[in-house]
């Protein structure tokens, strides 16, 4: 027992002459630092502000809206009507929420260019344009929906080998409804489907669903 009571008395001294400091907060020891810091300069107030707007600006281009430039004659006179005579390149609005809500025959469009339509002889023709080299396998292109997906359509025969072909699927690939020109300011306004004649009447033959064919 008095060996305990030593201890425990000990103890006690040692806690009188040496108190436990209680836990120090945070906040003093950033007082002391904030002056070596300093506070932040506006460019870097600049740069931080900008940095947190890029994910937005990406979504945005990818999944909402985006301003595309139309390169190439292939769509005059609708776009770019004066791209061999002056080199003008039309500035189009492209929606990219919802691309095939609402396809239409009329409607233009961006999609992605894919290998597989290089074996068309008729693609391979009427290659189309837009922003990309056309070497690109990846290539966005801008065209006017002429035929929706069941249409049996009139082909060139030659060089297309069937007199007739009906239109696929496709719509995976449309990514945009070009639906405003926004530059020149001449032209700028709507791009509506209705306003569209067709340069080929007769072209679209009669329509077919595609779950008749399938069946």
């Amino acid at each position: 027992m008095s060996r305990l009571f030593t201890l425990s008395t000990l103890r006690q001294l040692l806690r009188r002459r040496h108190p436990r400091a209680p836990p120090r907060s945070p906040a003093p020891i950033l007082q002391r630092l904030r002056p070596r810091l300093g506070r932040p300069s506006a460019l870097a107030m600049t740069v931080a502000s900008t940095l947190g707007w890029i994910p937005i600006w990406i979504f945005a281009t990818e999944h909402v809206a985006q301003v595309m430039t139309v390169q190439g004659p292939s769509m005059a006179p609708a776009l770019s009507p004066d791209y061999h005579a002056a080199g003008r390149r039309d500035r189009v609005w492209a929606r990219m929420y919802q691309p095939t809500h609402d396809l239409r025959r009329g409607t233009v469009v961006a999609f992605w260019w894919a290998d597989a339509f290089l074996l068309d002889p008729i693609i391979r023709r009427l290659t189309p344009f837009v922003r990309r080299s056309p070497l690109d396998a990846e290539k966005l292109l801008i065209k006017r929906v002429v035929a929706l997906e069941g249409d049996v359509v009139r082909t060139r025969c030659p060089p297309y080998p069937l007199p007739e072909a009906q239109v696929p699927v496709a719509k995976a690939l449309i990514v945009a409804q070009i639906t405003h020109v926004l530059w020149p300011w001449a032209r700028a306004g709507h791009i509506r489907a209705e306003d569209w004649t067709p340069s080929r009447p007769g072209l679209v033959l009669r329509h077919v669903p595609l779950e008749m064919t399938e069946a």
